[in-house]
C-alpha cells in the first residue's frame, strides 16, 4: 500500500514538473487561441536543401540541426547548410542517401540509419564516416530507428532489433518473444535504464539490462512514434491513437483518438509533448494537429496550408517532427522541404479576422476598446467597427451604420478611427463620416454639429472626455465639444489666441489629464485649458534639445508616476514643465541612433512603458533606461502599428493595432530579460581553404601558418528561431583596441596578423536589442616562420657576437702583420729600387709628417721629376675625388694597400693613364700613419685597348638582334643575350653545334646550298627563314650572315644576325582584321559593311537582282547594359551574333555597326518576300532566352528593311531608310519587322522639322501658356489654375501638346522649355495676386528629365524673382514618373517640400503605385485621371476605382482633385463622393491670360 501511495505521489510529482518546465506558448493558448495566427517559416531547396522530401530531423547537444532527407543527410548552423552524399569509390562517405534515422551517442559522434545500407557513424571532428552492415553482424542493413542506452546503441530494422556495443563496434540480434523478425517502427530510451520497442503489429516492449516485457498496449497495431521522459509517462502513437503508460504501474490511458473522415482511417506519424497539457501531432495529409487540456478533456484544432497565406504550412502531407531544446518545433514535409516555428517565443496572440468581406481593410485597425459589457470593440480602415464576444466570434455593426448613411452594407466604407466610452455607458464613434453613438440598448445614432453649416464636416479622428464628463471631438477642420448639460455638439473657438489653429495643423489625437486637454497635431503639441481659454503650442526647434523630438504628434501617456509621455514620429518623449516652460527629454528608442515612429503608449502594472512603432513593439524599462524590441518571430502581426491603436484591460492585459490585425499579450508573462543566445564558430578559412566546423561544443584552436595573410571566421547563433536578426560585434585581443560591429552577415575577417597568440570574442543582438552578455571566445595562434621565431633570433644573436670576435681577432692580426712588413720592408728597400728599376716601373716615398714626395723614374712627359710636389695635383679632375677617398681608405686603415688607376696632365696637354699601388710603411705610437710608399706605371696603351674591347662588347650585347658567331666550319663559336631571349637556346647549349642547326628540318638541302654559294660568291646573304626555339616553337627571322675579314685579307670567321618579325607580321595581320572587324563579336564592322553592301549594289546592279539590308536594333538592350553590367551585356552581343549568323543565308553579311546596332546585307534576292523569311527567322532566333553566366535572360530586336533598287540605288540612302524603318517598328512596340515607304519618310521629315523649330521656339516668342481653373466641389468657386503649355508655330502652325512635349523628353529640350513655363506661370500670378487674387494658387506640371534635373534652383529663383509665396505654387508629377525610381523620389520630393510648395501626383490610378511608397511621399493632393471620371456614372468598376481613390487620399490626409468633368451627373457622384476639386469643360475650359482675368473678377 505504501510503495502505491509513493508511486502515485511520484507520478503526481512528475507531471506537475512537466507542466510548469516548459515555457509557455501565450500565442496558441488562453482566450484567444483559436482565433490566433500561426506563422511558419520554410527552408527548402532555395535555401540549400538538397532535396525536399524531408525524413528525420534531429539536434545535437551542441545545437547543430541534422536533417534526413530521400537524397543526403545536412548539416544546419544558422548560416548555411551543408551535404553529405555517397560518393563512389569513397569509403569514408556516407554509405546511402535515403536517410532514415539520426541519433548521438555520448562519444559526441553521429549515427545515421538509412534505407538500404546500414549503420554509418559521422565523427564529427574528422567529418568523415564509418560503415556497419553484414560483415559487422547487421544481418538487415534496412535501418528504421535507432535508439542510444549508455555505452549500447539499439538499432530497429525491418526485420528484427540489434544491439551494438559502442566500445567494441560489435553487434548482436535481440530477440522479442515468439516474433522472429519483427518490423521495428519506433524505439525510445528512458531514463538511460529502460528501451521502449514499438513493432509493426507485434506489440510494444520495454527491455532493460535483464529483461524484455511486453506493454499492456494493444498489439495488432502500428507503433508509429514513443517519446518518453521518465518511466511514469511514456507517450506512444499506435495507428489513429495517442496512449501514456506508466511503466511503473502498467496503467495506460488514451489521450486522443484522430477522427476518421468517410470510413478511412486517419494515422498518427508523430508527436511531441510540450508539456502534460500540450501535445503537437501530425497524421496522413492532416496538416499540423495542436492537441490541449482544457481541464477535463484533449482539445484539437488544426493547422493546414492556406493557398493565399505564405505563412501557413506548405503543405499538408508531413512526415516528420521535432522540439528542440529552444522550443523550436521544427516539421519534415513530404515535398516541400522544412517548416517551423518556436513555441516558447510567441509573446503576442495575433488576432487576425478571415471573415471580413475585404480581409485588408478588415485588419487594418485604427482603434480599440472594451466596454462594460466586456465586449472588445475595434475600428478598422474602411471595414466599419466590430466587436469580439465571449465565443470569440466578429460581430459587426455595419448594418447600422449603412441604415443611417443610407447605403446599401456591401457598399460601406467607414473609417473608425477611435471608441470611446463615456459615463453613461454610451459608446462613441470617431469615424470618416462622423461622430456615431450606441446607446447601452445597443441602438446607433447619428450625431452632427449644432450648426448646419457644418454638417459636412464628417471626418473625425480622436475623441476624449474631459473631468466635466464633456465630450471632446476633433475633425480634420477643427475641435467640437458636447456638453452633459445641453448635449449640443459646439466647435470651439481658438480666435483668443493666434498661437494655434487646427486649420492650419491637423489635429492627430487628444488626451485630458490634470485638468488639461492635451492636442497632438501634425505641426505641434497643444495644451488647452478650455475655462481659461488658455493655449502653450510648441514645435521642434531643430537646435534645441530638449524641444519635442518630432511635430508629429501620435498619442500621450500619463504614467502611474505622473509623468506625462509623448509619442511622436521621432520617437518618445517625457515632457516637464520649469516654471511654465516646457521641456522635453527625449529618449533614443531602441538605442539603435535611428528616427522610430512611435504609434501608441501604453503602462504595465510594472511602470514598464509599452511603445508600438514603425518597427515593431518594444518595452522601455524607466529604472534600468533599458529598451526591449520584440519582432514578427515572436507574433507581432508586422513591423508596423497605426497611431492610438491601443487598449490596456484592467487586469493589465494590453491590445496593439497595426496594418495586419491586432496583437494581444500579458506583459508579465514576458521576459525581463531576454535569454543569451549560445554562439558558436561554424566555419573558418585561412588563406584560401575553408575549415567548416561540424562538433559546435568546442570551438577549435585555431593555427595559422603567418606566411597564410588571410584568416576569417563564421559565426552562427544556435537560436533558429529568429533569421536574419542577428548583429554581431567582435574583439580581437592582442591586436583590436576597440569593439567593431559587422554591418552585414556573419563573416569576420583579419589580414596581415603579426605572429603571435589572440583570442577572438564575438558578441551577438538580436535585431534592435542591446547585446547578449554571453560571448564566443575563439583562440588564434598565428605560427611565426622559423627566421622570425624565438630560437632564429637566438642564432641571430650567437652569429652577431662571432661576427664581431672575428673582427676583432682579425684587426689584431692585422697590426701584428703590419709591423712584421715595416720591419722587412727596410732589409728589402734596396733590392727593390734596383727590380723597379729594371722593370721600368716608378717609385715614389711621401714622408705624410712633412708632406714631401721622393720620385724616381717618373714619366718622360712630367715635368716636375724628383720635386717635391705632390702627384695627386695634376690628377684629372674627374679621377680626384675618387683617388683622394681610396687614398684616404688606406690611410685610416681601412684598406691593406692602396691601389688607383687614374689620368693625370701632362705637358703637352694630353692625358695619361697611371697604375698607382702604395702601402703605409710607417706607423708613430698612436697607430698614425707617417710614412707611404708605392709605385707607379703608365698604363695609357692598355687602356686604350680595353676601351677598345669594352666598346665593342657593349655594342654587342647591348643590340636586339640576335648575333652568332661561327668557325669557318660552320660551328657556333659564341652568341649574344639577344640570342638567348629570343630562342631560348643558353651559350652553352650551341657551343660547337652546326652554324644554321636552328632551321633545320624547315627548309630544303637546297636552300643551304644556296646560302653557302652566296656567301662565297658575295660574302653576304639576308632573308626570311623559320627558325625553332628551345620549346620547339617557331618564329618567322629576318636572317643576315656575313663573313669577317682578318688582317690578312682571308676569311676567319661567319657572323650571322637576325631578328623576330613574328609579332611585327602578327600585327600587320591584327590591323588588317581590326579595320574590317568588330572586336568583340567578330563580324564585320561598319568599314568592311560599306565595302560589302557598295560591293552588293554593283553585283545586283549587273545581275539584276534585289539587296535587302537589315537594320536591326536590341530592345532596352541599355536596361540590362546598366542593370546587369557591361560583362553580361558583351555576353549578350556575342549570343546576338551567333544567332543571326545561323539565321542568314551562306553569303548572306551580319555586320555590328556599334552598340546594339546590327546589318544584315541579303544579296541575290529576287522577290521581297525573301526579305520577310529572314526577318521571320530572325524573330524566331529570339524567342528563345539566353543563358548568360547562369542568368537567363529574354531580349527582342526591332528590324527596319529597305529594298535596292525599290527605295534607293545608293548605300547611303538605304542606310538611312533600313534605319527609318526600324524607328517605326519600335514605335509599333518592338519586336516586329517594318519595310520602308515613302510615309515613314515624311514622318521622319515632320520629326525634324518639330525637333528644329522647337529648338527656336522660346526664341521666337511661340510658346504660350493657357490656364484651367480648379474649382472647389461645395462652393464651385475657383480656388486654383493649372498652367497648360500651348504651342502655335509661325511655319507649322498649332502643335498638339501630345506631339510637341514627347519630343521635347526625348531630345532634352524640356529643360528649358519647363524652366520658361515655371517662370512665365509664377510672373503671371503675381501679377493676378497684385489685383487681389490672392487665395488663388497655380499649378506647373512636371517631367520626369526636370525631377532629375537642378529643379529645386529653378523653382527658387522663379519664386524669388516673382515674390510670391511658396505655397501658391503646386507642382504636378504623374503617377509613373516618380514610381520609376521611388527612393530618388521621396529625396527629391522631400527637398521641394521643404521649400513649401504643393505637391500633387497627376493620373493617379492609372500607373503602379506601391501604397507604401505613397505614404513616404510628402504630397498634398491626388488627382484622379479622366479615364475614371468620363464614365463615372455608367461603369460600376470606374464608379469603384473613384471612390476607393477618394477614400485612400482621405485616409492618407490627401486632397482628391477629379480631372475632365464635363457632366453634371458627374460633378454630382464626386461631390457625394467626398471629392474636394474638380477640373473640366463643364466648368471652364483653358482660358488665356485675359480670358482668366476677366473669369477671376466675375466671380469676385
Amino acid at each position: 500500500m505504501i510503495s502505491r501511495l509513493f508511486t502515485f505521489v511520484c507520478t503526481g510529482l512528475f507531471f506537475a514538473a512537466l507542466l510548469y518546465a516548459t515555457p509557455s506558448t501565450a500565442q496558441y493558448k488562453g482566450k484567444y487561441g483559436s482565433i490566433s495566427e500561426i506563422k511558419f517559416e520554410h527552408f527548402n531547396s532555395e535555401q540549400g536543401l538538397n532535396q525536399n522530401s524531408i525524413t528525420d530531423l534531429f539536434m545535437d547537444s551542441a545545437g547543430m540541426l541534422w536533417i534526413g532527407t530521400q537524397d543526403g543527410l545536412h548539416s544546419y548552423n544558422g548560416v548555411d547548410f551543408q551535404m553529405y552524399l555517397k560518393r563512389t569509390g569513397d569509403p569514408e562517405s556516407i554509405s546511402d542517401n535515403f536517410i532514415t534515422d539520426i541519433i548521438q551517442s555520448p562519444d559526441g559522434a553521429l549515427w545515421i540509419g538509412t534505407l538500404n545500407s546500414g549503420l554509418n557513424r559521422l565523427d564529427l571532428k574528422t567529418g568523415k564516416f564509418a560503415r556497419y552492415s553484414n560483415d559487422h553482424g547487421l544481418t538487415d542493413n534496412q535501418v528504421s530507428h535507432l535508439a542510444v542506452i549508455g555505452e549500447t546503441l539499439w538499432i530497429g530494422t525491418r526485420s528484427g532489433l540489434f544491439m551494438m556495443s559502442l566500445k567494441t563496434f560489435k553487434i548482436n540480434r535481440v530477440g522479442l518473444g515468439n516474433s522472429l523478425e519483427p518490423k521495428i517502427t519506433s524505439l525510445a530510451n528512458i531514463d538511460d535504464k529502460y528501451v521502449i520497442v514499438g513493432t509493426d503489429k507485434v506489440g510494444t516492449y520495454a527491455i532493460d539490462t535483464n529483461t524484455i516485457n511486453r506493454l499492456d498496449i494493444p498489439g495488432d497495431a502500428q507503433v508509429n512514434r514513443i517519446q518518453a521522459s521518465s518511466i511514469f509517462a511514456v507517450w506512444l502513437a499506435i495507428d489513429d491513437k495517442i496512449w501514456r503508460y506508466n511503466l511503473d504501474t502498467h496503467q495506460k490511458e488514451l489521450i486522443w483518438q484522430r477522427p476518421s473522415t468517410s470510413g478511412k482511417q486517419k494515422i498518427i506519424k508523430d508527436f511531441a509533448v510540450v508539456n502534460a497539457n500540450e501535445i503537437w501531432a501530425i497524421g496522413n495529409s492532416s496538416g499540423l494537429i495542436q492537441l490541449n487540456f482544457d481541464g477535463k478533456q484533449w482539445q484539437s484544432h488544426y493547422h493546414k496550408n492556406k493557398a493565399n497565406n505564405r505563412d501557413s504550412l506548405t503543405e499538408n502531407d508531413l512526415q516528420t517532427m521535432m522540439l528542440d531544446p529552444n522550443g523550436t518545433l521544427w516539421l519534415g514535409t513530404s515535398f516541400s522541404g522544412i517548416d517551423k516555428i518556436n513555441l516558447s517565443h510567441q509573446y503576442f496572440a495575433h488576432l487576425y479576422d478571415s471573415t471580413a468581406s475585404n480581409t485588408r481593410m478588415g485588419n487594418m485597425i485604427r482603434s480599440i476598446y472594451r466596454d462594460h459589457k466586456q465586449r472588445l470593440w475595434i475600428g478598422t480602415d474602411g471595414d466599419g467597427a466590430k466587436y469580439l464576444n465571449y465565443k470569440n466570434e466578429y460581430v459587426y455593426l455595419n448594418s447600422q451604420f449603412a441604415k443611417l448613411m443610407q447605403v446599401p452594407e456591401s457598399d460601406i466604407n467607414i473609417h473608425v478611427n477611435d471608441i470611446m466610452e463615456d459615463s453613461q455607458n454610451n459608446l462613441w464613434f470617431a469615424t470618416t463620416q462622423g461622430v456615431f453613438v450606441l446607446d447601452p440598448q445597443d441602438t446607433l445614432v447619428s450625431i452632427k454639429p449644432h450648426n448646419p453649416a457644418l454638417h459636412n464636416d464628417l471626418n473625425f479622428r480622436s475623441l476624449a472626455m474631459d473631468d466635466k464628463d464633456r465630450i471632446w471631438l476633433a475633425s480634420t477642420l477643427g475641435l467640437y465639444f458636447i456638453s452633459k448639460d445641453n448635449q449640443q455638439m459646439l466647435p470651439y473657438n481658438f480666435g483668443f489666441q493666434k498661437e494655434y489653429s487646427p486649420y492650419k495643423h491637423q489635429i492627430l489625437t487628444l488626451h485630458f489629464s490634470e485638468g488639461y486637454l492635451w492636442i497632438g497635431t501634425i505641426g505641434g503639441l497643444a495644451r488647452l485649458n478650455p475655462e481659461e481659454k488658455e493655449l502653450v503650442f510648441v514645435s521642434n526647434e531643430p537646435n534645441n534639445p530638449y524641444s519635442l523630438s518630432d511635430n508629429r504628434v501620435r498619442d500621450f501617456l500619463r504614467t502611474q508616476s505622473g509623468d506625462l509621455w509623448v509619442a511622436t514620429h521621432g520617437g518618445i518623449d517625457k515632457l516637464t514643465t520649469d516654471y511654465g516652460i516646457f521641456k522635453f527629454e527625449r529618449l533614443d528608442v531602441n538605442n539603435d541612433s535611428a528616427i522610430n515612429t512611435v504609434y501608441s503608449l501604453l503602462e504595465d502594472n510594472d511602470q514598464n512603458l509599452w511603445l508600438s512603432t514603425n518597427v515593431g513593439i518594444s518595452r522601455y524599462n524607466p529604472k534600468t533606461k533599458s529598451f526591449t524590441s520584440f519582432n514578427t518571430n515572436e507574433g507581432l502581426q508586422a513591423l508596423e502599428f497605426n497611431g492610438a491603436a491601443r487598449f490596456k484591460d484592467p487586469n493589465g492585459d494590453m491590445w496593439f493595432g497595426g496594418v495586419n490585425g491586432i496583437n494581444y499579450f500579458v506583459p508579465s508573462e514576458i521576459p525581463q530579460q531576454r535569454p543569451s543566445i549560445k554562439l558558436a564558430l561554424t566555419q573558418y578559412t585561412i588563406g584560401d581553404r575553408s575549415y567548416p566546423v561540424l562538433d559546435l561544443s568546442h570551438t577549435p584552436k585555431i593555427e595559422m601558418p603567418y606566411e597564410k595573410q588571410l584568416i576569417s571566421f563564421e559565426v552562427g547563433a544556435l537560436n533558429f528561431s529568429y533569421q536574419n536578426l542577428s548583429k554581431y560585434s567582435y574583439f580581437l585581443r592582442g591586436f583590436d583596441s576597440v569593439w567593431h560591429k559587422l554591418p552585414t552577415g556573419s563573416k569576420i575577417t583579419y589580414t596581415n596578423l603579426p605572429p603571435g597568440n589572440y583570442e577572438l570574442i564575438v558578441r551577438h543582438s538580436l535585431g534592435l536589442n542591446s547585446y547578449d552578455e554571453y560571448t564566443l571566445t575563439v583562440p588564434v595562434s598565428v605560427i611565426p616562420p622559423f627566421y622570425m621565431s624565438h630560437l632564429a633570433y637566438m642564432l641571430y644573436g650567437i652569429l652577431s657576437f662571432s661576427l664581431l670576435s672575428y673582427f676583432m681577432y682579425s684587426r689584431h692580426q692585422k697590426h701584428e702583420k703590419q709591423r712584421e712588413f715595416e720591419q722587412s720592408i727596410r732589409a728589402s728597400e734596396e733590392r727593390l729600387k734596383l727590380a723597379l728599376w729594371a722593370s721600368g716601373d716608378g717609385m715614389w716615398d711621401w714622408n705624410i709628417i712633412e708632406n714631401k714626395v721622393y720620385r724616381t723614374n717618373m714619366v718622360p712627359q712630367m715635368s716636375f721629376g724628383k720635386s717635391d710636389k705632390l702627384l695627386i695635383d695634376n690628377i684629372h679632375t674627374e679621377d680626384r675625388d675618387r683617388v683622394s677617398k681610396l687614398l684616404q681608405e688606406h690611410l685610416d686603415g681601412h684598406s691593406e694597400f692602396f691601389e688607383a688607376e687614374y689620368r693625370v696632365e701632362m705637358d703637352n696637354g694630353k692625358s695619361t693613364w697611371l697604375l698607382d699601388r702604395g702601402q703605409v710603411v710607417e706607423r708613430d705610437i698612436k697607430n698614425n700613419p707617417i710614412r707611404m710608399a708605392g709605385t707607379h706605371k703608365d698604363i695609357t696603351s692598355r687602356k686604350e685597348t680595353e676601351n677598345e674591347l669594352k666598346l665593342s662588347s657593349q655594342v654587342l650585347f647591348s643590340m636586339n638582334e640576335a648575333v652568332v658567331v661561327g668557325e669557318l666550319d660552320y660551328s657556333v663559336r659564341s652568341v649574344n643575350p639577344a640570342f638567348s631571349r629570343i630562342t631560348g637556346f643558353k651559350p652553352r647549349d650551341v657551343a660547337g653545334k652546326h652554324f644554321l642547326f636552328l632551321t633545320m628540318g624547315k627548309q630544303t638541302r637546297e636552300f643551304y646550298l644556296d646560302i653557302e654559294a652566296q656567301l662565297l660568291r658575295h660574302k653576304h646573304w639576308s632573308g626570311e627563314t623559320q627558325i625553332r626555339t628551345r620549346d620547339r616553337k617557331g618564329i618567322l627571322a629576318w636572317l643576315e650572315i656575313n663573313q669577317v675579314i682578318d688582317n690578312k685579307g682571308e676569311t676567319s670567321h661567319f657572323v650571322a644576325v637576325f631578328t623576330d618579325i613574328t609579332a611585327r607580321k602578327k600585327a600587320e595581320e591584327d590591323l588588317r582584321v581590326l579595320a574590317n572587324f568588330d572586336p568583340l563579336t567578330g563580324l564585320p564592322n561598319r568599314t568592311l559593311f560599306q565595302d560589302r553592301l557598295n560591293h552588293a549594289i554593283t553585283k545586283a546592279h549587273r545581275a539584276q537582282h534585289i539587296v535587302a539590308l537589315l537594320f536591326l536594333d536590341l530592345d532596352r538592350f541599355k536596361h540590362i547594359n546598366d542593370s546587369m553590367g557591361h560583362h553580361v551585356g558583351d555576353l549578350l552581343l556575342k549570343a546576338v551574333s551567333s544567332r543571326l549568323l545561323n539565321a542568314v543565308r551562306e553569303g548572306d553579311t551580319v555586320a555590328r555597326l556599334g552598340g546594339d546596332e546590327f546589318t544584315l546585307i541579303l544579296e541575290g534576292v529576287k522577290k521581297s518576300e525573301s526579305a520577310t523569311i529572314i526577318a521571320d527567322k530572325v524573330l524566331q532566333a529570339f524567342e528563345t532566352p539566353f543563358l548568360l553566366d547562369d542568368k537567363t535572360l529574354t531580349i527582342s530586336p526591332s528590324i527596319g528593311i529597305s529594298l535596292y533598287p525599290n527605295d534607293a540605288i545608293d548605300a547611303t540612302s538605304l542606310i538611312k531608310y533600313a534605319d527609318t524603318a526600324m524607328y517605326h517598328a519600335k514605335a509599333l512596340g518592338r519586336n516586329n519587322f517594318q519595310f520602308y515607304t515613302s510615309e515613314l519618310n515624311q514622318y521622319a521629315t515632320r520629326h525634324v522639322l518639330l525637333e528644329a523649330g522647337l529648338k527656336q521656339a522660346i526664341e521666337l516668342n511661340e510658346l504660350s501658356l493657357v490656364y484651367q481653373p480648379k474649382f472647389d466641389v461645395k462652393t464651385e468657386k475657383i480656388i486654383g489654375l493649372e498652367a497648360l503649355l500651348r504651342w502655335n508655330s509661325k511655319e507649322l502652325g498649332f502643335i498638339s501638346p501630345a506631339e510637341f512635349i514627347p519630343l521635347a523628353e526625348e531630345t532634352g529640350m524640356i529643360n528649358e522649355i519647363g524652366q520658361w513655363a515655371i517662370n512665365q506661370a509664377c510672373g503671371q500670378l503675381a501679377i493676378w495676386h497684385q489685383e487681389g487674387f490672392n487665395h488663388i494658387s497655380v499649378a506647373v506640371n512636371l517631367s520626369a528629365r526636370q525631377l532629375k534635373a537642378n529643379i529645386i534652383s529653378t523653382i527658387e529663383v522663379a519664386l524669388a524673382v516673382s515674390g510670391l509665396p511658396a505655397n501658391a505654387l503646386e507642382l504636378e508629377l504623374t503617377e509613373s514618373m516618380i514610381m520609376g525610381n521611388p527612393e530618388d523620389s521621396v529625396d527629391i520630393l522631400t527637398q521641394l517640400k521643404a521649400i513649401g510648395l504643393t505637391i500633387s501626383i497627376d493620373d493617379f490610378g492609372t500607373g503602379y503605385s506601391s501604397l507604401s511608397y505613397l505614404k513616404r511621399f510628402p504630397i498634398d493632393t491626388l488627382k484622379i485621371d479622366r479615364e475614371f471620371v468620363r464614365d463615372i456614372t455608367e461603369d460600376p468598376d470606374d464608379a469603384a476605382i473613384t471612390s476607393a481613390i477618394i477614400t485612400l487620399a482621405h485616409s492618407l490626409e490627401l486632397n482628391v482633385v477629379a480631372e475632365g468633368v464635363e457632366t453634371n451627373e458627374q460633378l454630382q457622384f464626386l461631390k457625394n463622393g467626398g471629392c474636394d476639386q474638380v477640373q473640366g469643360f463643364l466648368l471652364s475650359k483653358p482660358l488665356k491670360v485675359d480670358e482668366c482675368l476677366a473669369r477671376l473678377r466675375q466671380e469676385t
